[in-house]
């Protein structure tokens, strides 16, 4: 074991951050070509209108998708980073106590407390 005590260790958070792009683009052509499937053989629909609606639903589906994700990794790291500032906060103050700083009232100046 080492000699850093549990408390003086770092924590380590690791994440694994969905890529927007990359999960858009999966999305996407799996619904796109969904609906391509369902408008050829169900709708007996022309092959320029599958393609018309398929390519308008991959648009549609990667912009939605794209936006989700960089929405959702974006709250995620902005509530990582205020839970890590409220722990770096605590620590400071109780660091600052345990040294004595912080014990007097902010008013009161270190010679004038018998007064």
């Amino acid at each position: 074991m080492s000699a850093v005590s549990h408390n003086e260790r770092k924590r380590t958070t690791r994440l694994l951050l969905p890529d927007a792009d990359v999960l858009g683009f999966a999305v996407a052509t799996f619904v796109a070509g969904a609906v391509a499937a369902f408008g050829l053989f169900r709708l007996q629909l022309t092959a320029f209108e599958t393609l018309l609606r398929a390519g308008l639903t991959f648009v549609v589906t990667y912009a939605a998708v794209f936006m989700l994700v960089k929405y959702i990794v974006w709250a995620m790291l902005t509530e990582i980073a205020s839970k890590r500032r409220r722990e770096f906060e605590i620590q400071r103050q109780a660091l600052a106590a345990q040294n004595g700083h912080g014990s007097r009232p902010p008013e009161q100046e270190p010679g004038e407390a018998g007064k």
